[in-house]
């Protein structure tokens, strides 16, 4: 399907969340490689010191533990996020259901003879 199709093979515009996922992944590597870039001109200008020289900045070990916390307990807070709002959405659709079917209902018994 085309791009701007709106069918449900389009990415873009049919799959508002895969697009909004996929945005969201890019955003987030090129931030990454912005940061790297930066931390490099860094070190090799020797503008962090002691921490150049103690950590080899190839590991792990340099991160603050407070990110630490914020990458683990982000993709829980957003799964959480995301069944409180696909519950919600689901309650809203089934509460229009049963209303669209009252309103079948009524209006085939108003104008069916009797």
């Amino acid at each position: 399907a085309s791009v701007g199709s709106g069918g449900s093979g389009s990415l873009l515009w049919g799959g508002g969340a895969a697009a909004a996922l996929l945005l969201q992944a890019g955003l987030s590597a090129a931030q990454l490689e912005v940061a790297r870039r930066d931390l490099e001109r860094a070190v090799a200008a020797g503008h962090l010191g002691e921490l150049a020289e103690r950590d080899s900045l190839r590991g792990v070990g340099w991160v603050p533990w407070q990110l630490w916390v914020v990458f683990v307990a982000w993709p829980l807070v957003a799964l959480g996020t995301g069944e409180k709002v696909k519950a919600y959405d689901a309650a809203t659709y089934s509460r229009f259901m049963k209303f669209l079917q009252l309103d079948f209902d009524t209006k085939l018994g108003m104008y069916s003879p009797r």
